[in-house]
């Protein structure tokens, strides 16, 4: 393998992360996200077993749980 194709496979960006980032990365427990997702309240992608969330996903729950204070 030269080491030109070393760096690009290094340089390669994951698109998804696992359940423990997701509710690292939202500031919640994974016991927490678990619950959400069981309850059909989180949105994720499953691949077999794995269960793996996008950047989109974590807009989408922090979207859903913004609070508007009200207008004085």
């Amino acid at each position: 393998m030269n080491s030109s194709s070393a760096t690009q496979s290094n340089e390669t960006e994951r698109v998804t992360m696992t359940e423990r980032e997701f509710a690292q990365k939202v500031g919640i427990s994974v016991t927490t996200c678990w619950t959400l997702r069981k309850k059909n309240k989180l949105a994720h992608c499953k691949v077999g077993r794995r269960i793996l969330y996008t950047p989109e996903h974590v807009k989408q729950f922090l979207a859903s749980i913004e609070q508007n204070p009200k207008a004085a």
